[in-house]
């Protein structure tokens, strides 16, 4: 079974961000049609991120948030501190559950250009283009699912234990949360 989840978690921020964070943060389920249900669930002890490695050092397409992100240049030097950004995360407000772990964080050139829009799309959904950035991934987040009551115990079971990774990008220059994704997957079988 080949599903994907990406949260709404744009509602849940606090800081200031440009209008593409609405459209970014719209949910997606394809689960074979069936809807989630709020939950909350450790990962599995198979975890994988549904993301690439977060220090890649090829450029990176995080399916299903329109973020493109490539290595920054040696020797950069972002305005904001990595401690700085991992502290602005912390201040958006989200469960510990989603959360969970060590943050991985690695220094990239972000692009956030959702696919299929026009370019006055684009721009009013504000657009940006090889963004100093520190991309920040927190690989063993808590599912984080909404939906209806009436969904099968079986789909909720099925839900519950998906591999989860949440991931923030935060400009590394203005020092503001510009991303927000949560990404799951089924969870890994033996």
């Amino acid at each position: 079974m080949k599903w994907s989840f990406r949260s709404d978690v744009s509602h849940r921020m606090r800081s200031q961000r440009a209008p593409v964070a609405m459209a970014a943060g719209i949910a997606a389920l394809t689960l074979v049609g069936a809807l989630a249900l709020g939950a909350d669930a450790a990962p599995s002890n198979n975890y994988t991120s549904p993301f690439p490695p977060i220090d890649d050092p090829a450029p990176v397409t995080y399916r299903d948030t329109g973020l493109i992100s490539s290595p920054a240049p040696v020797g950069t030097d972002p305005g904001v501190s990595q401690d700085t950004a991992l502290a602005l995360v912390s201040e958006q407000g989200f469960p510990e559950s989603m959360v969970a772990g060590a943050a991985l964080s690695s220094l990239r050139l972000v692009t956030y250009a959702p696919s299929g829009l026009t370019e006055e799309e684009l721009a009013a959904a504000g657009a940006y283009y090889d963004r100093l950035s520190w991309v920040i991934e927190y690989p063993e987040s808590s599912v984080d699912l909404h939906g209806p009551p009436d969904l099968s115990d079986e789909a909720r079971s099925t839900i519950a234990q998906a591999d989860c990774s949440m991931l923030f990008t935060v400009d590394a220059t203005l020092g503001r949360v510009d991303q927000a994704f949560q990404l799951c997957e089924p969870a890994a079988t033996d």
